[in-house]
């Protein structure tokens, strides 16, 4: 069995005690896998954390979205997103803890925290307050909006109180709703396998955020935590579908008389899998699949006109989007079906 020391190493128990790692640790169980061995099946609600001592394992997303896994603090549920498998590449060693136990423990310190907080605060001066409604008018997203739509947008927001500690959601959640924050700041903390490698991004008063997985029809992709609590404006997906989305993607009337190739300013981009590409790409294309396309927006030439093949389905529908809100004039292509 490991040491308290050794667990520490292990998120979230950086700031446990030596007496909740020692209660962790008295219940714990070692367990060994073969390679091939399914270490977490689709959509499981385990009741234990499985944290890797030894080995490697595979993170399967898909028939083609594979990735290895030789290292990590997190426990490897918190890195399998909702439909896909945690697989042993390896034999490997697990330690396995008491989800329970570990979540008693979280609310234990967070307690402690806003305890703290409070009776530090009449020696901090208060954070000036945001005006989160001007900087949300000023967002690239609204900047998009017609008068009326920013007209309904403010009318469907409802607040949400966060208490300080908590999430507003979790990495592999069903996306429920837009978000946009009105008082205080959140942290969203992201997977270590994503391209921002498990790093943390702050988020003030007039951030919005959510709106990407309700257009590609992805689960959340990052949790989402207030440190010191606030205040959200929540947009259910029902009324982000009818009122955001129509606005957010631009579709082109006429496409049956557009040119693509070298001697044109129009480009045409497939969000696909490259598999899936090869499969069915439309001449003149080039391929970008949408997981790769935040980490290639900066090599796109912001003077030609981006048009989005229809085939990737939703995933077409956020590639318009997360192109249109770069910068780029970006178009999709409606599909014939």
């Amino acid at each position: 069995m490991i040491t308290t020391t050794e667990l520490r190493a292990f998120s979230p128990f950086e700031n446990f005690d030596e007496t909740q790692l020692s209660s962790l640790l008295a219940t714990a169980t070692l367990k060994e896998h073969k390679a091939g061995d399914t270490i977490i099946g689709k959509n499981a609600h385990a009741a234990l954390r499985h944290y890797l001592i030894e080995g490697s394992a595979e993170l399967k997303l898909s028939f083609f979205e594979r990735s290895i896994i030789d290292t990590s603090q997190q426990a490897l549920e918190e890195l399998t997103p909702a439909d896909s498998q945690m697989i042993a590449n390896s034999a490997c060693t697990l330690l396995c803890l008491q989800a329970q136990s570990i979540e008693r423990c979280l609310q234990q310190n967070a307690k402690l925290a806003q305890q703290a907080s409070k009776q530090s605060q009449q020696y901090q001066f208060a954070e000036p307050e945001i005006d989160w409604m001007n900087r949300f008018l000023e967002s690239p997203l609204v900047q998009q909006l017609s008068a009326g739509t920013i007209g309904k947008l403010f009318s469907t927001f409802t607040d949400i109180e966060i208490e300080a500690g908590d999430s507003i959601f979790s990495a592999g959640d069903e996306p429920d709703a837009f978000y946009v924050i009105k008082q205080g700041r959140a942290e969203i903390k992201t997977q270590s396998y994503s391209s921002d490698k498990g790093s943390t991004i702050p988020l003030i008063a007039g951030d919005y955020f959510g709106e990407e997985a309700l257009l590609g029809g992805t689960v959340r992709n990052a949790t989402i935590f207030m440190p010191r609590g606030g205040v959200v404006g929540r947009m259910s997906r029902e009324d982000f579908l009818d009122t955001l989305k129509p606005a957010l993607i631009q579709q082109v009337e006429d496409n049956a008389s557009l040119d693509f190739g070298p001697d044109t300013d129009n480009i045409l981009v497939d969000p696909r899998l490259f598999l899936e590409y090869q499969l069915s790409a439309r001449s003149h294309s080039v391929n970008i699949p949408v997981a790769l396309l935040r980490q290639k927006l900066p090599e796109l030439d912001p003077h030609k006109t981006y048009y989005i093949a229809p085939e990737g389905g939703e995933r077409s529908e956020l590639a318009a989007y997360m192109m249109r809100h770069a910068g780029l004039n970006t178009y999709l292509i409606p599909s014939s079906n």
